[in-house]
């Protein structure tokens, strides 16, 4: 127990500083913004309180607006993907239902399975966040073609930490 809540915590503050240190400083363009560290939220474990997953997201927005000097923007999208999470965890739910101890990723859950839930989850964070960065609907397709793009590069980056993360080797 504790050190899974070791490990969660190192795994949110190394987001963090590569979010914050290297990935929002990277001249990328207007169009790609990868916001990977929403990493820590997708990979709570399942067993985690919908409560407390909501407070950490509260917390992990904090932490990134803190960083990037935006007030209440990253702390309402992580709000809303903690608040969305349940639900896209309900939908990819195996049918047994998910054993006690497993965490979203590729190692326990599979390849097609965290891929699902990724692009659910990276797609509905990027839409809530540059919707609420523009807050109007006169730019509608621009903002939809930098969701799109943002999320590929976020989807391509987080696809590729799962593979270099720490622990067990994948198996296919």
């Amino acid at each position: 127990m504790i050190r899974e809540i070791i490990d969660n915590v190192l795994r949110l503050f190394i987001l963090l500083l590569i979010q914050g240190l290297v990935l929002n400083e990277m001249e990328l363009g207007t169009w790609i913004v990868p916001y990977i560290y929403i990493l820590f939220i997708l990979k709570l474990p399942f067993e985690t309180p919908n409560w407390f997953v909501l407070f950490l997201s509260f917390g992990c927005g904090l932490l990134m607006d803190t960083f990037t000097n935006t007030p209440g923007l990253h702390i309402s999208s992580c709000v809303f993907l903690g608040f969305a999470r349940p639900t896209v965890l309900r939908f990819y739910s195996p049918r047994e239902g998910y054993e006690y101890g497993m965490k979203p990723s590729v190692q326990s859950m599979g390849l097609t399975w965290f891929l699902y839930y990724s692009i659910w989850m990276v797609i509905s964070f990027n839409l809530w966040f540059f919707f609420m960065e523009v807050f109007n609907f006169s730019e509608f397709f621009t903002t939809l073609l930098r969701v799109i793009i943002s999320s590929f590069f976020a989807l391509l980056i987080i696809m590729i930490t799962q593979y270099f993360s720490f622990g067990r080797r994948v198996n296919g």
